[in-house]
């Protein structure tokens, strides 16, 4: 099994106990939804995280009770019971023998961090890199780089406050230890972890100008919270209000050595955001917005930084009518029918990706008899019909979008007709005609991932589509609050426009958590 698929089975297990942290979980349990037997999935499990699966689950319990104890009022034996202690001795002892105090104690003093991940306390040393510093040893990686993606995403942040602790002139993490100290970063990082009402985990920025005071340093970690926040703050911090915006995050892929991979990790997505441009996505460089930002990098999520932008007024996207497609869609799972590689002056490819909501809509579709991709399509029907139909659906004044290519599921397929066909979306309501030898099926409400691809030179439009499909096979969709529904919606591709990059869509479905996690909900 390669490192990839060992990161994969652990993120699984790990997704597990968090599921099902306050039950009786075994290690048949574990195995079950690694997919692997108990042994390999315990040695597995040991191999990428230095532990067995079973003192990582009592090291997740006890940070569980612990921000219980901080946060609510429940008595010690109700905490002990709640994450699965046999006893109140039981959970005295392994909570003294791990915070190396009683949960008396603990709840008396309030310590600042000590329920803090280790990683936190770990913080990784520093290597030069220009004006900024990276974290972790620049050796050669184990994991593939120039084949991973990265993936961009906009979020919206709200109206907020941001408490921080400004230096004197450091220019990034590496200055700012120069000034103070790990130890010393460490307690406030730990302070900002345990603000209750802090909107995320704890971020490391770079202020802009308009948005710094006179001899202050331009990083500086701090913490965001509401904008009706007011509690008081330690001294030498800074509260600043934040206007509301929309940040570009970037996030490299996971990593296979959490110990050596760092540098490379960040370095991948510094690169990318140097040379990336936003525009082709609708959106330009804000950067006196908000600050810049960064998360301490985590092997299981890869390293994430964010920059802000600001939406341009035109974004267009015209009808397929208005021009004619020149080139062909992919193969499914990227089949096609050359060999190919994906250019690239840096050696990856960024990879757009937006949740879209669809409402309740019509589809007009054209079925096959047994096509699975493209090319089988138009070797039933020949390419100057699936032109013309393509043509006929793009006349279509009441279509919401332009015509789409679709992978369609078991569920709104019949029998004995294609996986794969040409169609276009309409109103829930269109009662107009449909051309012979066409259907309408009728779609719920839905949430479309959305994968777009850089702009490349219209020949190198196959090149194109294999990079957004390498980066939909890598993309777990967990990390960001997520999950896979294929049953919901016919997964789809559009024309390849070199002018906008490849696109394609998968349906998924929201979690009950959310995209970036609390920094106290950190997994062990």
């Amino acid at each position: 099994m390669d490192s990839g698929g060992k990161q994969k089975a652990v993120r699984r297990m790990q997704e597990y106990i968090e599921e099902h942290i306050a039950e009786p979980i075994t290690l048949r349990m574990l195995a079950d939804a690694a997919g692997y037997s108990p042994w390999h999935a315990e040695r597995i499990f040991k191999e990428v995280k230095g532990q067995t699966p079973f003192e990582y689950l009592r090291a997740a319990r006890l940070s569980r009770a612990a921000a219980q104890l901080r946060d609510t009022e429940a008595r010690i034996v109700d905490v002990a019971f709640d994450f699965v202690f046999g006893s109140h001795e039981g959970f005295t002892r392994a909570f003294s023998k791990h915070f190396g105090m009683s949960p008396q104690a603990y709840r008396k003093s309030m310590p600042t961090g000590k329920y803090l991940p280790d990683a936190i306390h770990d913080l990784p040393p520093r290597i030069e890199k220009g004006k900024r510093i990276m974290y972790g040893h620049v050796d050669k990686p184990q994991t593939n780089w120039k084949y991973y993606p990265v993936f961009m995403q906009v979020v919206d942040r709200p109206a907020r406050k941001v408490i921080y602790r400004p230096g004197k002139t450091a220019m990034h993490y590496g200055e700012y230890l120069d000034e103070f100290s790990e130890e010393l970063l460490v307690e406030w990082l730990g302070w900002m972890a345990d603000i209750r009402e802090a909107l995320f985990e704890p971020i490391s920025m770079w202020l802009p100008d308009n948005l710094r005071k006179p001899g202050t340093s331009v990083w500086a970690p701090g913490v965001e919270v509401p904008t009706d926040w007011t509690g008081g703050i330690p001294e030498g911090f800074e509260v600043m209000e934040l206007p509301p915006c929309q940040m570009m995050v970037f996030q490299g892929p996971p990593y296979a050595n959490a110990e050596h991979e760092w540098g490379w990790a960040i370095e991948t997505i510094m690169t990318v955001i140097q040379h990336f441009d936003p525009t082709p996505y609708g959106f330009e460089w804000a950067d006196e917005e908000a600050p810049w930002f960064q998360l301490v990098p985590r092997a299981y999520r890869g390293y994430i930084e964010a920059r802000p932008v600001r939406q341009l007024n035109v974004r267009s996207a015209p009808k397929r009518r208005k021009q004619r497609p020149e080139v062909r869609p992919a193969a499914s799972g990227g089949a096609t029918r050359r060999e190919h590689s994906v250019p690239s002056h840096l050696g990856y490819r960024p990879t757009f990706v937006q949740a879209v909501d669809r409402p309740a809509r019509k589809l007009i579709l054209r079925r096959g008899k047994h096509a699975t991709h493209y090319f089988e399509y138009t070797d039933e029907v020949g390419c100057e019909v699936f032109d013309e139909w393509v043509g006929m659906l793009a006349d279509i004044k009441e279509a919401l979008h332009e015509p789409i290519f679709m992978w369609l599921p078991d569920n709104f397929r019949t029998p004995g007709t294609s996986i794969y066909a040409p169609g276009v979306e309409v109103p829930a309501d269109y009662a107009g005609g449909v051309p012979e030898g066409f259907e309408t099926i009728d779609l719920p409400p839905c949430k479309m991932m959305v994968f777009q691809g850089p702009p490349f030179p219209e020949g190198d439009y196959v090149a194109a589509i294999d990079a957004v499909k390498r980066a939909i096979e890598r993309y777990d969709p967990g990390l960001y609050g997520f999950t896979w529904a294929d049953e919901d919606a016919p997964s789809f591709q559009l024309a390849p426009r070199g002018y906008r990059g490849y696109i394609e869509a998968r349906p998924v479905r929201q979690l009950s958590t959310g995209w970036v996690p609390r920094e106290r909900r950190w997994r062990p």
